[in-house]
């Protein structure tokens, strides 16, 4: 479990194979509503980051069923840039709360200093929070990945590889 009651480890499968499987205490809570942010083109993610991102990730992940998410609601939405020198950053947003109404939100901004890909996920390897770091339900190939497992739960990754990185 980690700092965060909102994070917690959870398998994904997605229409596009099994590469979402969570291994870690990454994004989750459960499974997320509608992407968080959609990546326009690979021209203003180059243009905005620099000639070193290679990779733009967006997350987002909502429960909104207490059946399928442990008794807890909310989500995690996010947005990642991997870098083509073996660094990124990373910025979480999360919120919970319980049937009661206790929780809250927050967010994180994590500096990647190491990551490779491997079993079709990206791996962080070192980061400033080390709670995000190990394999993350993110698919390493390119594309928009999508799951409803439950009434009330979703989940939408897009990644994007900016082309001649």
């Amino acid at each position: 479990m980690t700092r965060y009651p909102a994070l917690r480890t959870l398998a994904l499968s997605t229409t596009q194979g099994d590469a979402m499987r969570k291994h870690g205490s990454i994004f989750g809570l459960g499974l997320m509503a509608a992407v968080a942010v959609v990546l326009a083109a690979a021209t203003s993610a180059s243009a905005t980051y620099g000639p070193t991102a290679e990779y733009q990730v967006a997350l987002s992940s909502n429960c909104n069923n207490a059946a399928a998410c442990a008794d807890s609601f909310g989500g995690d939405w996010g947005w990642g840039v991997f870098n083509n020198n073996g660094t990124g950053d990373l910025q979480i947003t999360f919120c919970g709360h319980d049937r009661a109404g206790h929780g809250g939100a927050g967010h994180e901004a994590i500096d990647i200093y190491a990551w490779h890909t491997a079993g079709g996920v990206f791996v962080i390897d070192s980061a400033s929070d080390p709670h995000f770091e190990g394999p993350t339900p993110v698919p390493s190939t390119p594309g928009h990945y999508s799951m409803h497992p439950a009434p009330g739960v979703n989940t939408e990754i897009q990644v994007t590889k900016i082309p001649n990185r």
